[in-house]
C-alpha cells in the first residue's frame, strides 16, 4: 500500500505528528476518472498560528484535495471554509471526520463537516 510519509513538526514547546486516517492504496493517476465527491468543511476557533496548516496536511496525508479556500479573522476570531474533494481517499467519511475532529480538540476548534449532497438536499426548493 501506498502511504504517504509521516509528518511531524514543531508547535510551540510540543512536537505535532500527523498521520492518515488511514492507509492510501498505490493509485495511477491516469485510471483515476472518477466524479468528484465534495465536502464542505468550516473551522471556527481563537486565532493562532497552524490551523491552516493542521487542517490542510490533514487533508494532504489522506489524499484529499482542497478545490476552494477562505478564510478570514474576525474579531480575533478564526473562520475557514473549504471545499474539498475526497474522492481521492480511500477512508470513509466517519474516518475523516475523526481526524478532523481530533485536529479540532488539539487546537480548540469546531470543525464541522457536511457532503455536498447532504447540502444539496437541505437547499432544494
Amino acid at each position: 500500500m501506498g502511504m504517504r510519509p509521516n509528518l511531524s513538526y514543531s508547535l510551540g514547546s510540543r512536537n505535532v505528528f500527523i498521520q492518515p486516517a488511514c492507509a492510501l492504496p498505490a493509485m495511477n493517476p491516469e485510471l483515476k476518472k472518477e466524479k468528484k465527491e465534495l465536502l464542505f468543511i468550516s473551522v471556527i476557533g481563537i486565532d493562532k498560528k497552524g490551523i491552516v496548516a493542521n487542517v490542510s496536511m490533514f487533508l494532504y496525508k489522506n489524499d484529499i484535495n482542497i478545490e476552494d479556500i477562505a478564510q478570514k479573522i474576525m474579531k480575533g476570531h478564526f473562520v475557514m471554509t473549504m471545499l474539498v474533494d475526497m474522492s481521492g481517499c480511500s477512508c470513509s467519511l466517519d474516518a475523516v471526520r475523526q481526524g478532523l475532529d481530533a485536529i479540532g480538540k488539539d487546537m480548540g476548534l469546531k470543525i464541522q463537516i457536511q457532503h455536498e449532497n447532504i447540502f444539496k438536499m437541505m437547499h432544494r426548493v
